[in-house]
């Protein structure tokens, strides 16, 4: 009886092994049912996300194809040539050395260590500290265009300053070129300077006002040179040679400062006066010759 009963401990670790083996076929059987509908599903998924994919890349391909038309809006054309040969440019809207280049009696002196573009409230302001003595310009060539800024000398009222027009590349303190007076007595008066010339005789200027923001319009057209000091006209004269080169600025001694400093690109000839508009064409009758009718 002892015998029989008895079970050898390696033959009780096979019947839990088969214990457990039959255990897992039950759990494989409860779970087959999902695995499968699982594993049906999956190319569902698949297709689904090919689908999803496709649409997105409908979607993208779509938004590329979007005409200029559509991007800038109903009614809008796009930027001719002619308007943009024409578009203001705002000289203070980058650091100065992006746009300036400059030349200084101490060749060891820096641009910013005279020059610098800072921000005040919503406006850039170029101040100029007014030594060591030289000039800035332009790092391109105007010759038919208006410039117009304000100037102002906040702690000098006899500051001194001027405007360089058509100055060519030499770099010496008075550079060919034709000035503009910003010295306060005689605002806007024009003469020439280095091997420059024009044909007609300057004018002399007028006052500006001391320790204020004072307004400057430049017109240069075919070689022709206009100046208004605050709206007055202060200077002028025609026939200049050269009629094109940089637009350079002075430092000559007083602190300066200059605001809203615009270009306009002009054509080289004014365009033709517009007829008055009330203007009418008489019409002549001619008589019948004697004896008709």
């Amino acid at each position: 009886m002892f015998k029989t009963d008895y079970i050898p401990p390696r033959a009780s670790r096979t019947l839990k092994q088969r214990h457990r083996t039959s255990s897992c076929g039950g759990s494989l059987a409860s779970i087959l049912p999902s695995t499968l509908t699982i594993l049906v599903g999956l190319p569902l998924l698949f297709v689904n996300g090919a689908v999803g994919v496709a649409d997105e890349a409908a979607a993208e391909t779509k938004t590329a194809a979007v005409t200029p038309t559509e991007v800038r809006g109903e009614g809008q054309t796009p930027e001719s040539p002619e308007a943009a040969a024409t578009k203001v440019v705002d000289l203070l809207a980058d650091d100065a050395s992006k746009t300036w280049q400059h030349f200084c009696s101490k060749p060891e002196v820096k641009l910013e260590d005279v020059w610098q573009i800072v921000t005040v409230g919503k406006e850039r302001h170029l101040i100029c500290k007014g030594d060591p003595k030289g000039f800035l310009y332009t790092k391109k060539q105007y010759d038919n265009f208006e410039l117009t800024f304000e100037w102002t000398y906040p702690s000098d009222p006899n500051g001194n300053s001027g405007v360089l027009i058509y100055t060519q590349k030499e770099l010496r303190l008075w550079p060919t070129s034709m000035q503009v007076q910003l010295h306060q007595p005689e605002a806007g008066a024009l003469f020439a300077s280095g091997d420059a010339t024009s044909d007609k005789p300057f004018d002399a200027g007028v006052s500006a006002k001391p320790a204020e923001w004072n307004k400057c319009r430049i017109v240069s057209q075919g070689g022709r040179l206009s100046v208004e000091i605050n709206g007055q006209k202060a200077g002028q004269t025609e026939g200049c040679k050269p009629n094109i080169g940089f637009i350079g600025l002075q430092s000559e001694g007083s602190e300066t400062h200059f605001r809203k400093l615009l270009l306009k690109p002009i054509p080289a000839t004014p365009p033709p006066a517009s007829p008055p508009e009330n203007a009418t064409t008489e019409s002549k009758v001619t008589p019948a010759p004697g004896g008709a009718g």
